[in-house]
């Protein structure tokens, strides 16, 4: 199994739905989604299912099982089959194959923001999943508002 850990707003979640979506199809493992992150943060959530984008999410056991075997079984077996694949903060936005190389994972967990063109270099076609009429939905009243008059938008 795959567990991506997803944190940050809707680039980001984008950025690790493709990373993982890529591994998912190298390895041919299930994949589930880590959203613990927005428990605690009241300012973001997990936007992709509101998309329309399918994924499904992971329970504390599944998370806490890998982890334990990423831990403690991967040392004490020669034969490492569970892995922790950890985006640090200086190779944010570079690109490692070796993610892709793997002898038989039976557990990969992810955590970073693989921002890097070459993750997104699979046919997971991010575009055509989401369904940009469930957001359009909710927020109709400021689209009709904002196509009214002349209208700039600002994102840092």
């Amino acid at each position: 199994m795959i567990i991506a850990k997803f944190y940050g707003g809707l680039g980001n979640q984008l950025f690790q739905y493709a990373f993982a979506k890529s591994l998912q199809e190298c390895y041919d493992l299930p994949l589930k989604a880590d959203v613990s992150f927005y428990s605690t943060d009241s300012n973001r959530s997990f936007i992709l299912d509101k998309l329309g984008i399918e994924i499904e999410l992971a329970n504390e056991q599944e998370i806490s099982d890998l982890h334990w075997n990423i831990s403690k079984k991967a040392n004490l077996f020669k034969k490492k089959r569970h892995h922790l694949l950890q985006e640090q903060e200086e190779s944010y936005f570079s690109f490692d194959e070796t993610h892709y190389q793997l002898d038989h994972p039976k557990g990969i967990f992810i955590d970073g923001y693989w921002q890097h063109p070459k993750y997104l270099s699979t046919e997971i076609g991010i575009a055509e999943k989401c369904n940009l009429q469930l957001i359009e939905f909710d927020y109709s009243q400021l689209l009709a508002e904002l196509r009214s008059c002349e209208s700039v938008s600002i994102h840092v």
